[in-house]
């Protein structure tokens, strides 16, 4: 992707955390203090060198988050189902459309988070909020109206 300038950001971005994540001045007690941190940045360093986008479903339980990202694949990769709490981790899938949806080639992939509001289901709305955090961009599912949870999250 180029800014207004022509200049490639994705490039310029991998090259700043790059700078960041190699700086020499950096006290070794700083960086074990900050290693969550740290390893987040590399995390989005290597998307960035891979050219990845993730995108993830987010939403209550139970309105349709992996059958919607089902459709999305074109297959059956998540697992569905009648009962509440149906996916458990956050699981992820590389989507290939067939045609390329960006013009730099990036690769996306489709990540399947566990529901929010589970009644008993706290540690999977956990998993769903960080893994939310870390993607490119949110597909937030509702079923109808807007709930009060979901205008929250």
């Amino acid at each position: 992707m180029n800014d207004i300038n022509g200049n490639n950001a994705s490039a310029q971005a991998a090259a700043s955390l790059r700078k960041l994540i190699d700086d020499p001045d950096i006290p070794d007690a700083v960086r074990k203090a900050m290693a969550p941190e740290f390893a987040e940045l590399a995390r989005a360093l290597a998307k960035l060198d891979n050219d990845e986008v993730h995108i993830a479903a987010f939403g209550r339980v139970s309105v349709g988050k992996s059958a919607l990202l089902n459709a999305l694949l074109g297959r059956d990769e998540f697992a569905v189902g009648v009962l509440h709490g149906t996916t458990t981790t956050a699981e992820q899938e590389p989507w290939r459309t067939g045609t390329s949806l960006s013009p730099s080639g990036a690769r996306f992939h489709v990540i399947d988070t566990p529901g929010i509001d589970e009644l008993g289901g706290e540690a999977r709305e956990r998993l769903a909020y960080a893994a939310a955090q870390r993607v490119d961009l949110i597909l937030f599912v509702v079923d109808g109206d807007i709930t009060d949870t979901e205008l929250e999250a």
